[in-house]
């Protein structure tokens, strides 16, 4: 919100005619984004600005008010309105509570690795700035093979970070060619994958996730989670999660053989309660939907949609999507973590007339 000290009007019929965002100078309306609605408030002593998730202003940028376009209301002499400015600052402190999820901690070798943030807290309704990074943790020579990638992904602003199975399995194919097909077969092959996201309020945090490469050579499906893994919700609301489902074209990498190509996916849903918010003491079993009473309302492959009141409040639960091909026993999943909230406190609330006669009865 853009205040001013006193309500405001415009020197010229003209100017109101045009939208709200017009008294920016342009260089102000690229920092708000393209996207960005304005409005004025009821006596015109503010601007009211609704950014878009991609708008570039942060914390300390400043905004410029073209000159002689407001002046005060009312009946008031006053001196031409100079250019006028103000600095963007936070209104109340937001933590930031960076998460990194990849969609999967065990990636074969010819697959997609892909990494996002999309659980992250705290970035006040906006995409945050990421600079993506490989940490020491990473297996030779995997930093060097990938290092285009990651400067690509950075130039271009990405939120998420795509490593193609064509570059994986290059990358995993120097590991084996550096060490030597023995040493290969032995070694733990992993991608320690860094990033340090940054809000437009201010707050940075870096984050880091290590996956370890599965070396087997028949390909498995892949699966990506389309929904946010981890999810808050009152017992009367729905909980819905979902996943992407597709074979890898195995000819595009290195050292195939075997092809998933062609082959159909089958998938199934399943469940496990939680007794913490941790999700770290969950049971060890995972059952059936049907099995434990619950009801999936989804029609569409890949997705659960279980309906509000199924979740006593206060409680935490695990879902997990496995995905596989029909004729082979291999499975791959992705999991995903479900909490509802207590119940919130009632609201009394007492309707009846603010004044009444004395003579007047009432209960």
């Amino acid at each position: 919100v853009v205040y001013f000290n006193m309500p405001c009007k415009y020197t010229a019929s003209k100017w109101a005619k045009r939208p709200v965002s017009s008294v920016f100078w342009p260089d102000s309306l690229a920092l708000l984004g393209s996207e960005t609605t304005f409005q004025w408030n009821d006596d015109m002593s503010a601007i009211e600005v609704l950014l878009d998730r991609t708008a570039p202003v942060t914390v300390g940028d400043i905004l410029w008010i073209k000159q002689s376009r407001l002046v005060p209301s009312g009946n008031l002499v006053y001196h031409p309105t100079p250019t006028l400015n103000t600095t963007i600052t936070a209104g109340e402190e937001v933590i930031l509570n960076a998460k990194l999820t990849p969609s999967s901690v065990f990636p074969q070798a010819c697959s997609q690795l892909q990494l996002g943030t999309a659980d992250t807290i705290g970035l006040g309704g906006r995409l945050g700035r990421i600079v993506w990074g490989l940490g020491p943790r990473t297996t030779r020579p995997i930093s060097e093979i990938l290092e285009q990638i990651l400067e690509e992904t950075n130039d271009d602003g990405f939120n998420t970070l795509t490593v193609p199975p064509a570059n994986l399995s290059r990358a995993v194919y120097a590991v084996r060619m550096l060490n030597g097909e023995d040493e290969y077969q032995l070694m733990t092959i992993q991608i320690e994958v860094v990033a340090t996201i940054t809000s437009w309020l201010g707050s940075t945090e870096t984050v880091s996730v290590v996956v370890t490469i599965d070396k087997t050579e028949e390909p498995l499906p892949q699966v990506s989670a389309i929904t946010p893994t981890a999810l808050e919700v009152e017992n009367r609301q729905t909980a819905k999660f979902g996943v992407e489902m597709w074979s890898v074209d195995q000819s595009q990498c290195v050292g195939v053989v075997d092809d998933s190509s062609g082959k159909s996916i089958e998938s199934l849903w399943q469940y496990r309660a939680c007794p913490t918010k941790s999700f770290n003491d969950c049971s060890d079993d995972w059952d059936a939907l049907e099995n434990v009473g619950l009801k999936d309302r989804a029609r569409a492959p890949g997705v659960v949609d279980i309906a509000g009141f199924s979740f006593r409040p206060d409680s935490h639960h695990q879902f997990q999507a496995v995905a596989f091909y029909p004729e082979s026993t291999k499975r791959v999943n992705t999991t995903f973590s479900l909490t509802v909230l207590p119940r919130p406190k009632p609201v009394v609330s007492l309707t009846g007339p603010e004044e009444t006669s004395a003579t007047c009865k009432f209960t």
